[in-house]
C-alpha cells in the first residue's frame, strides 16, 4: 500500500536553490524554439528523430530509451497529468541535463512518478518548485537512496527540511535525544523496535542526500554516521534488556568512528565480573538476532562479532577479567591493533573496560619480534585477498589503500603511545596527528597521509552510493565519467590523475616503514 501523498515544499522553503531556471532547456539560444516545435510531437512516431537530437544535445547517452520513457509518461494519461506534465517538461529535461548522468536522473525520476500516490500532484509541485525536482534528480543518481526513498515515500518531506540544509553533523546526543523522543511515545516493544528501524532508515537517507548534494564534508559524514550507530546500537540493547549492564565494544570503522555506507559494524560483548554471563549471554544472542533481521530488512549493515577475543571460537560474552587475561595470556600480537581502533558504544571513560583496553594497546611496547609479527600479518592482510593487478590501485586494500594507511599508523601508535601519553581518540585521522606531533611522522608525510585517506574514504562513499556493487578500483569505464562528475573534477583524468598521486605518495610512505 502507497504511503499518503507526501507534501513537498514550496518554492524556498528550507532548500538551497540551484542556479535559476530561464525557462529554456539545455544551451545556447534557439534551443526553446526548437522544444517549442518538439512538444507536440512527443508520443508520435514522426517525433522520435526530433526528440533524439534534442534529447542528445541535452547529455543523454541513450536518446532513444530516454524518448521512450517520455513518451511512455504521456501514454493514457489523463487530461489533467498530461497538461501538468508538459508543464514541468523544460524544467524536467534542465533537471536532468544538470546531472552527471541524465539517463539515470530520468530513470529515477519516472520511477518516482510511478510510485508517488498522483502523477498530477508531483507534476503540479515540481511546477512550483524547480529546485526540488533539481533535488532529486541528483538524488536518482543514486540508486541506494532512490530505492530507499521508494521503499519509504513518507521520508519525502523530511529531505527537504532544515536538517538537509543544516551545518556540520548531527552529534551524538542529538541521535540520542531524538531517538528517545521516538521510543518514548511507543507503547509497546515491537513498536519501539519499529520505530528504531524507521529513524535508522531516515538517518541513513538522511546523511547520504546530504553527502550526494555537498552540503557536507567527507569528515562529517563519518561523523554523522558513526554518531548514528553509537546511538541506534546502545538503543537496541535496552530493548532487549534494560537493567542488564552489557558493554557495546565497537572494532574496526565503528570503533574508530570512521564509518562509510559499506562498513560493517564489528562489536564485540564486555561485562562486570559479578555479571550473570549465562542470561548476559542469551540477552546477546537476542540482540545480536535482532541485529540480523534489521539486517535482512536493509536497515543495519551486517554486524560481525569475530574480533571478539579468541574470535569465533571464543565466548560471545566475557566479564572484564577475563578480557585482561585473555589479553595478558593468549592475544596474539595482530589484536593489538585491533585494539587501537577500539572504542565502548555506551560507556563513559572510567568504565573497567576502558581501562583493559588502555592497559592492552598503551602499555608496554611490542618487542622487536612482536612488532615483525604485525609488520608480517598486516602485508598480509593488504595483498592476500587482492588481484595482483590491483596491488597498487586498490582503494581500500593494496600498498596504497585506505587500510594501509590505517595499518601504517596503528603500527606505530602501539610502537610509541604509554598509559600517560597516547591519542585522544580511536580515529585515524586523530591519530595521524598525534604521531606527527611528536615527530614520529615528517611534516609532509603527515600531511600526504591525512589527504590520501580523506580522498580514498570520499571516493569509496561516492562509489558506494552510486554503483552496487561498489568497485573497489577505480573504475575505466563509464562509471569513471559519473564518478568525477559527480565529485565535482573536470574530467575523468582529473579525477585519476589526482587519486594517482595520492596513492603513489602512500606507497612510498609505507614502503619506508614496512
Amino acid at each position: 500500500m502507497l504511503a499518503p501523498s507526501p507534501a513537498l515544499p514550496a518554492s524556498g522553503e528550507g532548500v538551497a536553490a540551484p542556479p535559476p531556471f530561464t525557462g529554456e532547456v539545455g544551451r545556447g539560444a534557439g534551443f526553446s524554439v526548437h522544444l517549442a516545435h518538439a512538444l507536440p510531437l512527443l508520443g508520435t512516431d514522426e517525433g522520435a528523430t526530433v526528440w533524439h537530437g534534442v534529447l542528445g544535445s541535452l547529455g543523454f547517452a541513450e536518446p532513444a530509451r530516454a524518448y521512450r520513457a517520455l513518451s511512455a509518461s504521456l501514454a493514457d494519461a489523463p487530461p489533467d497529468e498530461r497538461r501538468a506534465f508538459e508543464a514541468i517538461l523544460p524544467a524536467l529535461l534542465t533537471a536532468c541535463a544538470r546531472t552527471p548522468d541524465p539517463d539515470r536522473a530520468l530513470t529515477g525520476l519516472q520511477r518516482l512518478a510511478d510510485a508517488f500516490p498522483s502523477r498530477a500532484g508531483l507534476y503540479l509541485a515540481f511546477a512550483e518548485s524547480p529546485e526540488v525536482l533539481h533535488r532529486l534528480a541528483e538524488l536518482a543518481q543514486s540508486p541506494a537512496l532512490l530505492n530507499r526513498l521508494l521503499a519509504h515515500l513518507e521520508l519525502l518531506e523530511m529531505l527537504f527540511g532544515e536538517e538537509i540544509v543544516a551545518r556540520g553533523a548531527k552529534s551524538l546526543q542529538e541521535h540520542r535525544d531524538a531517538l528517545a523522543q521516538r521510543l518514548e511515545r511507543c507503547r509497546s516493544a515491537s513498536a519501539r523496535l519499529a520505530s528504531l528501524s524507521a529513524y535508522m532508515r531516515r538517518e541513513w537517507l538522511r546523511i547520504g542526500a546530504r553527502d550526494l548534494w555537498s552540503e557536507t564534508t567527507p569528515l562529517q559524514t563519518a561523523r554523522d554516521l558513526a554518531a548514528l550507530a553509537r546511538a541506534v546500537l546502545p538503543a537496541l540493547w535496552e530493548q532487549v534488556a534494560p537493567a542488564q549492564t552489557l558493554w557495546l565494544v565497537g572494532f574496526g570503522s565503528l570503533g574508530a568512528g570512521e564509518l562509510g555506507y559499506q562498513s560493517d559494524w564489528d562489536l564485540a560483548f564486555a561485562c562486570p565480573d559479578d555479571a550473570d554471563l549465562p542470561t548476559l549471554e542469551r540477552h546477546a544472542q537476542a540482540f545480536l538476532a535482532h541485529c540480523q533481521r534489521l539486517t535482512e530488512q536493509g536497515v543495519f549493515p551486517p554486524v560481525d562479532t569475530q574480533l571478539r577475543p579468541e574470535g569465533k571460537a571464543g565466548a560471545l560474552v566475557r566479564t572484564v577479567s577475563g578480557w585482561r587475561a585473555y589479553y595478558a595470556q593468549a592475544a596474539a600480537p595482530w589484536e593489538r591493533l585491533a585494539a587501537v581502533r577500539a572504542d565502548v558504544l555506551n560507556a563513559d571513560a572510567d568504565a573497567p573496560i576502558v581501562a583493559v583496553l588502555n592497559e592492552y594497546r598503551f602499555g608496554d611496547a611490542p618487542t622487536p619480534d612482536e612488532r615483525d609479527e604485525m609488520r608480517r600479518l598486516i602485508l598480509r592482510a593488504l595483498t592476500e585477498r587482492v588481484p595482483s593487478s590491483a596491488l597498487h590501485t586498490h582503494l581500500k586494500l593494496g600498498y596504497a589503500g585506505q587500510n594501509a594507511i590505517e595499518f601504517l599508523t596503528h603500527w606505530l601508535v602501539v610502537q610509541h603511545a604509554t598509559l600517560d601519553d597516547h591519542p585522544p581518540s580511536t580515529g585515524t585521522l586523530t591519530q595521524l596527528e598525534w604521531l606527527w606531533r611528536r615527530g614520529i611522522l615528517e611534516t609532509a608525510d603527515y600531511d600526504a597521509l591525512r589527504e590520501a585517506w580523506r580522498m580514498l574514504y570520499q571516493v569509496r562513499n561516492r562509489l558506494a552510493l552510486l554503483f552496487d556493487p561498489a568497485p573497489e578500483v577505480l573504475p575505466d569505464d563509464s562509471r569513471l565519467a559519473l564518478l568525477a562528475r559527480s565529485l565535482n573534477y573536470d574530467s575523468p583524468d582529473a579525477l585519476r590523475r589526482v587519486l594517482t598521486e595520492h596513492q603513489r605518495a602512500v606507497e612510498a610512505i609505507t614502503r619506508r616503514w614496512w
